[in-house]
C-alpha cells in the first residue's frame, strides 16, 4: 500500500545524504531507505493504535465514574459506543490489527494519557456530544464519529506528532499517504463492515517498493554525469550557485524515470517531483523544475531518445 511518492521521498533524502556525504557507500544507502520503508506499516498500526486506544479511553471514564462513592444518574449512564461501535470492532477483533500490535509492543512505548489527551479534547467537541446523543445510531453516524476523531483529534495533535516522531522518525515524510490509508480503511468497513479491513503486512508489496526505490537509486547515481550535461544548456537564464540542490536532484531524479524507468509515464513523473518540490524545496522550485523536465522532455522526444513503453507512457 505503500505509494510511489513516498519510495521517491525516500529514494530523494538518500541521494541527499550521499550530495552531503559522498563517502557513503551504495549499500549503507540502499539500507537507509529499507529501514524506512519497513516503518511505513508501523505508522499504519500505529495510527489504528492511536484510534482504538483513544476510543477506548471511554472504558476507563465510565469505570472511574461508575466507582464513584456518590454516583449520580450520568455517573451511570457514560456512552461506551465509541469504542463499542461495529467500526471499531472490526479493527479490535482483526486479525492483521491484533498480530500487528503485539509485534510492535506499542502498549509499552506509548504513555496512556496520551489517549486519555486526546479523548478528553473529542468529548467536549459538538461532534462527540452530538455522537453519543442519538438513540439509534446509524454507520454514517459511526463513520462520522471516527473520522473526525482521527483527522481532527489524532492525526494533527501535537502530542501525538511528538509521540509518533520519537517513536517512528519517518512520520512527517509518510504523513499525508498513512492519514489517508487509515481513512480508506475506516471508509471500507463503513462500506463492508463484516468484512476484514485492516491491511495486513504484505512482504511482496515491500520488496516490489525496495525494488523501485533501489533501481531509482542506482540509476541516478549509475548516469548523474549524464543528467548533468542534459540540464547545462538549459541553465542559460538562471545563476547555477542560486540553484537550490535539492532542485538539481529532483531534476535528476525525473530524468533518471524519463531514461530509463520505462514503464512509468512521463506526465506521472513530472507531477510527482512537483508535488514533492511543494515539500521540500523554495516556493519558486515548482516552476523552475516544471520548466528544465519540459525542456529537456521536449529535446528527448525530437532526439527518438525516450524509452518508454505502454499506453500513455510519453505523453506530458
Amino acid at each position: 500500500m505503500i505509494s510511489r511518492r513516498s519510495i521517491r521521498i525516500k529514494a530523494m533524502q538518500a541521494l541527499y545524504m550521499k550530495e552531503k556525504e559522498p563517502s557513503m557507500s551504495l549499500p549503507q544507502l540502499l539500507s537507509h531507505v529499507d529501514k524506512q520503508l519497513d516503518a511505513y506499516y508501523r505508522l499504519y498500526l500505529f495510527n489504528l493504535y492511536m484510534l482504538v486506544e483513544s476510543a477506548n479511553y471511554v472504558n476507563e471514564v465510565a469505570q472511574i465514574r461508575a466507582s464513584k462513592h456518590i454516583k449520580t444518574q450520568e455517573d451511570l449512564e457514560v456512552s461506551v459506543r465509541l469504542f463499542h461501535n461495529p467500526i471499531t470492532q472490526n479493527v479490535v477483533l482483526s486479525g492483521a490489527y491484533q498480530e500487528g500490535i503485539k509485534k510492535e509492543k506499542f502498549d509499552i512505548s506509548v504513555d496512556r494519557d496520551l489517549f486519555r489527551n486526546v479523548f478528553t479534547k473529542f468529548s467536549e467537541s459538538p461532534d462527540y456530544q452530538h455522537y453519543i446523543a442519538k438513540t439509534d445510531p446509524t454507520t454514517v453516524d459511526d463513520f462520522r464519529a471516527l473520522t473526525r476523531l482521527y483527522n481532527n483529534f489524532i492525526a494533527n495533535d501535537e502530542m501525538v506528532e511528538h509521540t509518533l516522531e520519537d517513536l517512528i522518525p519517518s512520520w512527517y515524510d509518510d504523513k499525508s499517504a498513512v492519514v489517508q490509508w487509515v481513512n480508506q480503511t475506516i471508509r471500507q468497513i463503513a462500506d463492508k463492515p463484516d468484512e476484514p479491513a485492516v491491511a495486513t503486512h504484505k512482504p511482496n508489496e515491500e520488496r516490489e517498493a525496495k525494488r523501485f526505490a533501489k533501481n531509482l537509486v542506482e540509476t541516478y547515481l549509475f548516469h548523474e554525469a549524464e543528467y548533468s550535461e542534459l540540464i547545462k544548456p538549459k541553465l542559460k537564464n538562471w545563476e547555477e550557485e542560486r540553484i537550490a540542490e535539492m532542485d538539481l536532484l529532483l531534476i535528476k531524479m525525473g530524468l533518471t524515470e524519463f531514461l530509463y524507468l520505462e514503464d512509468i509515464p512521463v506526465k506521472v513523473t513530472i507531477n510527482e517531483y512537483l508535488e514533492i518540490a511543494k515539500l521540500y524545496s523554495t516556493p519558486q522550485s515548482k516552476d523552475f523544475i516544471n520548466g528544465i523536465l519540459d525542456g529537456i522532455l521536449r529535446d528527448l522526444k525530437d532526439q527518438n531518445k525516450l524509452r518508454k513503453v505502454g499506453r500513455g507512457a510519453v505523453e506530458s
